[in-house]
C-alpha cells in the first residue's frame, strides 16, 4: 500500500513540475498545488519504518528531483512585489529564477525518464 500510495504521490508532483516548465501552469498555482510536498510526504525518510525506507531508496532519483524543487526552489522564492530588492538581497529568488533553476531541475534528473519510470 505504501509503494503505491508513494508512487502516485511522487507521480502527480513530478507531473506538476513538468507543467509549469512547460509553461501550462502559472507559477503560483504550482506553488499552491506543489504544497511544500518534499516535506509533506517525508521524502528525507524521517519517518519511515524499514519497508517504508526500501521504497524511498527504490525510487532516490525521482525524490532528489523533489529535494532540490523544495529546497532551492521552493523555499527561496518569493513571489509577492513589495520589498522585492530587499527579499533577492537576502538570498530570497523571484519567479524568473525559479522557472529557471525549475527547467535546470528538470534537465539535470531529465524529468521525462523519471515520469517515465513512475508510470512503470
Amino acid at each position: 500500500m505504501y509503494r503505491t500510495e508513494t508512487i502516485k504521490s511522487l507521480l502527480d508532483a513530478t507531473l506538476l513540475v513538468s507543467k509549469v516548465i512547460m509553461q501550462e501552469m502559472q507559477l503560483q498555482i504550482f506553488v499552491e498545488r506543489y504544497n511544500n510536498f518534499y516535506y509533506y510526504e517525508a521524502l528525507d525518510g524521517h519517518e519511515a519504518d524499514e519497508i517504508q525506507q526500501k521504497v524511498l531508496d527504490e525510487f532516490k532519483t525521482a525524490i532528489q528531483l523533489h529535494e532540490k524543487v523544495q529546497t532551492k526552489v521552493i523555499d527561496q522564492l518569493y513571489l509577492a512585489n513589495n520589498s522585492r530588492e530587499q527579499f533577492i538581497k537576502a538570498g530570497r529568488i523571484d519567479d524568473l529564477e525559479a522557472m529557471r533553476r525549475l527547467s535546470q531541475i528538470a534537465k539535470e534528473f531529465n524529468i521525462e525518464y523519471v515520469i517515465k519510470n513512475l508510470r512503470e
